[in-house]
């Protein structure tokens, strides 16, 4: 569309009810041009009825007759939310690579490089801290190292991942199931605008549209063509999650799972992804190594960001993200854990009592610190958690 005044109409295509990028293009196949199919759809043409059905076509005439194009492309760009259809250069080469691209996706921020390697991290939305603890390290140290971030935004392990990257001083991007502009969940609104600074929100959706349940399969296939890598991080074993998984193996992308207790629900859908295949995520050293990996099999060479020593990558002036259960952003102090380890009783208290109890030893500790090193202390085997965000002393 050399026009620019005519792209109001390919925005009009995305907003027609009940048509996906399939239908679009049968219309578009039909008439020619997107300003051709809603000129054809104000003369009610009969054409519509035998492309659509009946009842479909009349849905898409009666939406036509108050439809204003031009005002809905001119909200679009006052709302600062970019539209990227198929036939234009920046749409991403990673989505043409779909079986089924989306016509049109819109973006509040910036799309991801088609050179920079991407993780999609994903996982449930009432996650332990064990989880949350593991998101964050994901996440920070990967986006660290230049690796772009993928995730829906959601509560749980997408969102803390998330702002994990954005911790350290990484980029991240969030695939929504509701419009660019529409922040859900809304307990994420200060997330939501960090990403579209310093990332960006990306939907296949048109602007003011509501996170309906139906759209999240399709979101959750964006999710996994937008990355190189999925990675999961707790799930049960029936699950959102998986539906981003079958979108993952049907794309051939790699999957990924960090491995849980087995008596602990959240790490079923994980451990059974490893039982079946996936590739187990012990460390995100690990996880950048096997980037590396995939890009030598791209015939990229060397690791992710083109370091051949990853573990030695730094950037001026960061501070050293290294991962899952290692201490060298700073030596955890022994008197810390002697502190913390005399709070935890052979009884399971949960995290906020020991944390109140902690709190009288440490008075400025806080309750995100005292999660963070529980985390440590049982992946260290110092303390049990119970479950549920229990934790009790060992026999």
């Amino acid at each position: 569309m050399g026009d620019e005044s005519k792209r109001c109409y390919a925005l009009f295509l995305t907003m027609l009810p009940e048509c996906g990028s399939v239908t679009i293009r049968k219309l578009l196949q039909r008439y020619g041009s997107p300003e051709e199919v809603y000129l054809a759809a104000i003369r009610k043409e009969p054409g519509f009825s035998g492309l659509l059905g009946k009842e479909h076509s009349e849905k898409v005439l009666d939406m036509t007759a108050g439809a204003d194009p031009q005002k809905s492309y001119e909200e679009m760009l006052k709302n600062e939310i970019t539209m990227v259809i198929e036939s234009d250069e920046i749409y991403p080469a990673r989505l043409r690579k779909m079986e089924k691209p989306p016509y049109a996706i819109f973006v509040k921020g910036k799309l991801p490089e088609d050179d920079i390697p991407a993780v999609a991290i994903i996982g449930a939305r009432n996650c332990s801290p064990y989880g949350e603890y593991t998101a964050e390290e994901f996440g920070a140290y990967l986006a660290s190292r230049g690796v772009n971030i993928i995730s829906g935004m959601a509560r749980g392990i997408d969102g803390i991942a998330q702002r994990g990257a954005l911790r350290a001083g990484g980029h991240t991007y969030a695939v929504l199931g509701s419009g660019a502009d529409v922040c859900y969940p809304a307990s994420n609104r200060d997330l939501y605008g960090k990403i579209c600074r310093e990332g960006g929100a990306i939907s296949i959706f048109p602007p003011g549209s509501a996170p309906l349940a139906r759209n999240f399969p399709a979101r959750n296939a964006i999710v996994s063509a937008l990355s190189d890598l999925i990675l999961v991080i707790e799930a049960r074993a029936r699950s959102g999650t998986s539906n981003t998984v079958e979108h993952a193996l049907h794309q051939a992308k790699e999957v990924y799972a960090v491995p849980g207790r087995i008596t602990d629900r959240l790490s079923d859908g994980c451990n059974l992804l490893i039982r079946q295949g996936a590739g187990a995520a012990l460390s995100p050293e690990d996880l950048y190594r096997e980037l590396g990996v995939l890009k030598n099999r791209a015939g990229g060479g060397g690791s992710p960001s083109g370091n051949d020593s990853p573990e030695e990558e730094k950037r001026p002036g960061e501070e050293r993200v290294t991962g899952f259960g290692d201490t060298k952003k700073g030596k955890r102090s022994g008197a810390k854990i002697r502190e913390l380890s005399d709070c935890v009783t052979m009884t399971p208290k949960s995290a906020e009592m020991i944390h109140e109890r902690w709190k009288k030893v440490k008075k400025d500790a806080v309750f995100e610190e005292t999660v963070r090193e529980l985390v440590l202390l049982t992946l260290d085997g110092r303390i049990l958690e119970e479950g549920g965000w229990y934790y009790r002393k060992g026999e």
